[in-house]
């Protein structure tokens, strides 16, 4: 991964939208939700967690090592609908 790890990362290939973001493994006991988040527009009421058709979403730890977060993924195919947004939201669970 190019530039700072921890910093959302997107690219395109071969048809395919990768959306890059580090999420903290202690997540959980730290209070905090990672959600991705997809949106066909950028209003406020359209955006969803439920993955479009066709995506896939993993965790995996950074390759090297980033103590304390691991490497989450979220691939969607493009094309179809014609625009797509993705964003990461983090909740602090008080």
């Amino acid at each position: 991964m190019a530039g700072y790890p921890l910093a959302p990362q997107s690219s395109e290939e071969n048809g395919i939208l990768t959306f890059t973001y580090a999420r903290r493994t202690d997540a959980a006991a730290r209070g905090l939700t990672y959600a991705a988040e997809f949106s066909e527009t950028l209003e406020a009421p359209s955006w969803s967690t439920t993955l479009p058709a066709g995506a896939s979403s993993s965790a995996v730890p950074f390759d090297p090592a980033v103590p304390g977060y691991e490497q989450v993924s979220v691939s969607i195919p493009t094309g179809s609908p014609d625009k797509n947004f993705v964003r990461v939201s983090v909740t602090l669970n008080e």
